[in-house]
């Protein structure tokens, strides 16, 4: 057996990828993004999925931001987010391999939740019908937690009695709305 002479190189791989990309806050309009840092990175590019490609939104300068809030979305909206870390070195820049995530935008919340009528044993509840909802979740703070007393099927419901209760006492109560869209998803 014969052999050539070996050829050589020295290759270095990427720096570590970007750990625990994740939303950290979503309104109707906005999404915020958080990431834990990378010690060896110089910074972080932040980038959306918009009309079939890719699109920067972000570039941070430095190591020590490690949040970005994307506004103006629409409601009740899945939107595509991706970051890579790069250090610069020498005027030479290395990125990470892509961290990714899908983050939706609520819906939006109850408005106008108020106490419609009230018995000695009963409070009548209604808030304001919240378009883009497909029904309401009631809970009411029951021993040191919060505990669902009612669903509505219908966002057209908008009020719900609660009875039961004993006289002269103060009750807490809270509505969300919520959306089914193969999971469903609850407004805050």
């Amino acid at each position: 057996t014969i052999y050539s002479e070996y050829a050589r190189l020295a290759a270095k791989t990427r720096i570590a990828k970007v750990a625990s990309f994740r939303a950290t806050g979503t309104t109707t309009s906005a999404v915020e993004l958080s990431w834990n840092k990378n010690d060896k990175a110089t910074g972080y590019i932040i980038e959306t999925y918009r009309g079939g490609k890719w699109t920067a939104i972000a570039t941070t300068k430095n190591n020590t931001t490690l949040r970005f809030t994307m506004k103006g979305l629409a409601r009740n909206t899945t939107y595509s987010f991706r970051i890579k870390a790069f250090r610069t070195v020498n005027g030479k820049t290395d990125y990470s391999e892509y961290t990714s995530l899908k983050a939706a935008t609520s819906f939006g919340g109850v408005s106008g939740l108020a106490v419609k009528s009230y018995t000695a044993s009963a409070i009548t509840l209604a808030w304001n019908k919240n378009a883009s909802a497909n029904g309401y979740v009631v809970e009411q703070y029951k021993g040191g937690k919060w505990v669902q007393i009612a669903k509505t099927a219908s966002n057209a419901v908008v009020s719900y009695t609660v009875s039961g209760l004993k006289a002269d006492t103060l009750y807490t109560f809270r509505i969300k709305g919520y959306v089914v869209s193969g999971t469903t998803e609850y407004s805050g």
